[in-house]
């Protein structure tokens, strides 16, 4: 999901209503959806409909500072008591650097000089998240994450604020790449 015209465009051509017909036969158990761009798409799809049973969204520590999908979002997914599906915990990249997806790159780093990929991680998991899911290069890279997701304790609110606070200069397009052109209606 693009923006919120797009939702209403998705719903108006029957999209919500094949998935809802693909559940009722059987062919799947769950629906969900995703969005990357707006926290105002998937708000829209939450206020137009009440058939998902999941939704995968960005959050991350800079979300909070710029069109949230974490304030805006994830409040209303836990009250309906839905699947959350948490990515993008090191900005597909951003954090180091990147601004294509899966990409390092010559913009400000976040990690290491903001902050470490256990923090993030432990932010991440510190919201009522179903799964978090995450990106690995090599295996070296899935162990490491592995080993973070051991040693996970939740973070104090005030942990995760203060982190929060130490990104937030660099949140939206310098980092969060992928929130690039958002339509806020």
């Amino acid at each position: 999901l693009k923006d919120p015209d797009d939702v209403d465009a998705r719903i108006e051509n029957g999209v919500v209503d094949v998935f809802e017909q693909a559940k009722m036969e059987g062919k799947a158990r769950y629906i969900g959806f995703t969005g990357h761009k707006s926290p105002y798409a998937p708000a829209r799809m939450l206020e137009r409909t009440d058939v998902f049973d999941a939704a995968q969204l960005p959050i991350n520590c800079a979300d909070p500072s710029f069109e949230s999908f974490v304030l805006i979002v994830l409040p209303e997914l836990v009250r309906r008591k839905m699947g959350v599906l948490a990515m993008k915990s090191l900005s597909n990249g951003g954090f180091f650097g990147g601004d294509k997806q899966f990409c390092h790159g010559p913009h400000p780093l976040l990690v290491p000089e903001r902050g470490s990929i256990e923090e993030a991680g432990s932010y991440t998991w510190s919201h009522p998240v179903s799964v978090l899911i995450t990106g690995a290069d090599n295996a070296d890279q899935l162990q490491e994450k592995i080993e973070i997701a051991r040693r996970f304790r939740p973070l104090a609110v005030s942990d995760m604020q203060t982190l929060v606070d130490r990104v937030s200069d660099r949140a939206g397009n310098i980092v969060e790449f992928y929130k690039r052109e958002v339509a806020t209606t």
